[in-house]
């Protein structure tokens, strides 16, 4: 299985176009749960307005890649966070020196032990050389668009100005971090009004193996998320991305627009699609939600 307790990569910055789909989903004064995978999910869910949000992922990397970017914001300018974290400026010139070490010293006061330790030893590995760090493949997915493009479709890192509005949004929010298998969310005690799940759903072959995987997804996974849902709640349940397969088969079965209308279902929520502009260039990205409606009311 490609995301598991053993996974060392993480990702540097989210694949998805967020900033398309973010306005469909109203995040204000609202609570979330949201898949950690770079941190941007968390960052841009705080900066629409979210007042908590808990981020989960069962590969610890991108437990501690989230911890690293919310201390980087909270500490470095606009500027500063870009050298840092990305391999190419805005203009497309290579970044001398990702990961500065220098600068993750100053980073590193503010994050867990068990973050400390992770980078650290990554540090140590690469002789403190960030840059070499930030250009390994076999701890860093291979970002397949240039750096570039993650500041048009990540909201928090278009301009100056909002980057800094989303410095000031995480003042005084409750964040909660979780490594927990997504299978395992249902058993959570909280309830939540807004479920960022992502594109796990690109790897329910390896999480349900053999016939009937979407259907498993939606009732091993989807079903008991729903049942943790206040109401008017929305689970952001599938994000396709049409312009690559990220490692999925080729027949899977999320990209199939009959079947996920057909097996994303649960009674008592509004399957509902949005599509806008893809993250690879001509192509369309889809989100799938499912909500209440307005009466809302948690399934049962």
């Amino acid at each position: 299985m490609r995301f598991n307790e053993e996974s060392t990569q993480a990702y540097a910055f989210t694949t998805e176009n967020i900033g398309e789909y973010f306005p469909f989903i109203d995040f204000n004064g609202k609570k979330v749960l949201t898949v950690a995978s770079s941190g941007d999910h968390t960052i841009n869910s705080l900066m629409s307005g979210a007042r908590e949000v808990t981020y989960f992922d069962i590969v610890k990397p991108a437990i501690y890649m989230t911890e690293l970017k919310l201390e980087a914001l909270k500490q470095l300018s606009y500027e500063e966070f870009k050298r840092f974290f990305m391999r190419e400026d805005s203009n497309g010139e290579k970044n001398p020196n990702p990961f500065d070490f220098k600068i993750y010293l100053g980073l590193r006061q503010g994050i867990s032990q068990e973050a400390k330790h992770f980078f650290d030893g990554l540090y140590q590995t690469f002789s403190n050389d960030g840059g070499r760090l930030r250009q390994s493949e076999e701890h860093f997915y291979y970002d397949p668009f240039l750096d570039s493009k993650v500041t048009k479709f990540n909201p928090y890192l278009k301009s100056d100005l909002d980057y800094n509005l989303a410095k000031l949004s995480i003042r005084n929010r409750k964040i909660n971090s979780l490594c927990c298998d997504v299978r395992n969310l249902g058993r959570l005690e909280d309830r939540f009004d807004v479920v960022l799940l992502s594109n796990i759903s690109d790897y329910i072959h390896e999480m349900f193996p053999g016939r009937k995987n979407l259907v498993r997804f939606t009732q091993e996974v989807l079903v008991p998320l729903s049942k943790k849902l206040n109401q008017r709640g929305v689970i952001c349940a599938a994000y396709i991305n049409e312009g690559s397969s990220y490692g999925k088969p080729l027949n899977c079965p999320i990209d199939n627009p009959k079947i996920r209308r057909q097996q994303l279902q649960i009674k008592g929520m509004k399957y509902d699609e949005k599509r806008f502009e893809g993250v690879v260039e001509f192509s369309i990205d889809t989100i799938v939600m499912l909500r209440f409606n307005e009466i809302g009311g948690q399934v049962k």
